[in-house]
């Protein structure tokens, strides 16, 4: 018989990669959105894992939740990108690429393997160039472009699906 301890581990090992994306969510005031989605995730499943039902809920965890780093480096030892795969190997969760230099060119945040919330492309230099709204991976909702010079906005521009919402002038 499996000990109520080894059946605890997976809802452990979850709840602490929520929190990680928590305080992640938290550093960047791009990703409010995500921040109180992965924080009513972590108050759900902490208020489970003294329930019984937190046995059933672990082992589907386990199942569909484990999550895989993936990093890739440039030669000079500079990373080129971060994120984690789920158990299909599909991005999941945060992506981030960055330029050779060290500096962030895109973060991207993943579900089952689509583009899913506030994707930002950055100039090489650090400041924002893009911001992006998608939803199962499907642009939705504005799509705003700035300048190189920090956050001056030159252009808004609406999307539902692939479809542009207003003439743009």
């Amino acid at each position: 018989m499996e000990s109520n301890n080894s059946k605890q581990r997976p809802m452990k090992q979850y709840l602490e990669w929520l929190e990680k994306q928590i305080d992640f969510c938290l550093e960047d005031k791009t990703m409010q959105r995500e921040h109180w989605a992965f924080c009513r995730a972590y108050e759900k499943f902490k208020s489970l894992e003294t329930t019984t039902e937190s046995e059933e809920l672990t082992s589907h965890i386990a199942e569909s939740e484990e999550l895989t780093p993936h990093i890739e480096y440039y030669d000079n030892g500079n990373v080129r990108i971060k994120g984690q795969n789920n158990s299909k190997g599909q991005r999941e969760g945060i992506w981030e690429f960055f330029y050779e230099n060290g500096n962030i060119q895109k973060r991207s945040p993943y579900k089952e393997g689509r583009r899913d919330g506030i994707e930002e492309i950055f100039y090489e230099n650090g400041n924002i160039e893009c911001r992006t709204s998608y939803e199962k991976g499907i642009w939705n909702g504005d799509e705003e472009r700035f300048y190189s010079n920090p956050g001056n906005i030159r252009i808004r521009i609406p999307y539902k699906g692939t479809h542009l919402l207003r003439e743009i002038s």
